[in-house]
Parts: C-alpha cells; sequence; structure tokens
C-alpha cells in the first residue's frame, strides 16, 4: 500500500545501486526544455538597426525571395 504518486520496485536477484537509481530518478524528473517567465537578452541576437545593415551581406538573403506570403 503505497501512497498516491509513489511507484514501487520489486528486486528479485540482481542488486540495484541506490546511488544510480537516485541518479536516474533525478535526470528523468529534469524538465526536456528549460523553463523561464522572462526571456533573458540574446548576447547573438542582432540589434533592430544592426539587422538593417546586414541584410545585403547575408548570405541567406536571397532565400528570403523564395518566401511564400500568405
Amino acid at each position: 500500500d503505497l501512497p498516491l504518486g509513489y511507484e514501487s520496485l520489486t528486486l528479485t536477484k540482481i542488486p540495484v545501486s541506490l546511488t544510480t537509481l537516485i541518479e536516474d530518478e533525478l535526470i528523468l524528473a529534469l524538465p526536456i526544455v528549460v523553463k523561464h517567465t522572462v526571456c533573458p537578452s540574446n548576447e547573438f541576437q542582432m540589434r533592430e538597426s544592426e539587422n538593417n545593415n546586414n541584410v545585403q551581406n547575408n548570405p541567406f538573403h536571397v532565400l528570403s525571395s523564395l518566401k511564400i506570403s500568405k
């Protein structure tokens, strides 16, 4: 009789390392994606003024003509 939210682990013949079991459970409890309420500024993100000056220098600028407008 385990409280709600707990899972039983039945061991028969194979010994289990408690530290490995705890480590695995902690890794599984981590979120897949980092979550935060306010997105910090990205140091690699271009500023709007820099973006306007570097549009022609961007090697992918040619691809913008292939965009399908909806």
